[in-house]
């Protein structure tokens, strides 16, 4: 359980912090950016636990941006409210993105993706 719980804590503090700082992403609430990391790291962590391997890190980590650019773009429908800007979701999801990948490496290099499986 301890990806999903880096996975959560990445993902909160980034759709935060692009909330905060790109001018093309606005949700009025606070709650708002919560529940959009707190889904994001919900769906992203489901689809790690099935495609997560030494050799599909690259995959598991596109999947991540495309989910996030996905999830985080969507949101503004979802929100009265809420403003996303194409720009602004694909920037966050790339930051998530980054951030997600040397999570990746990491639960690899540490055997961590094959305890989270059992």
């Amino acid at each position: 359980m301890s990806g999903f719980v880096v996975k959560l804590v990445v993902a909160l503090i980034t759709v935060f912090l692009a909330d905060v700082v790109l001018p093309g992403m606005y949700y009025p609430s606070m709650y708002q950016d919560l529940l959009v990391g707190l889904l994001f790291a919900v769906v992203g962590y489901f689809t790690e636990v099935m495609i997560l391997r030494r050799d599909t890190i690259w995959l598991s980590t596109a999947m991540d941006f495309v989910i996030g650019a996905l999830l985080i773009y969507l949101s503004q429908f979802v929100f009265i409210g809420a403003r996303v800007t194409l720009a602004a979701a694909l920037i966050t999801a790339l930051a998530i993105g980054v951030l997600e990948h040397l999570q990746h490496i990491w639960l690899v290099q540490t055997g961590r993706v094959e305890k989270e499986r059992t």
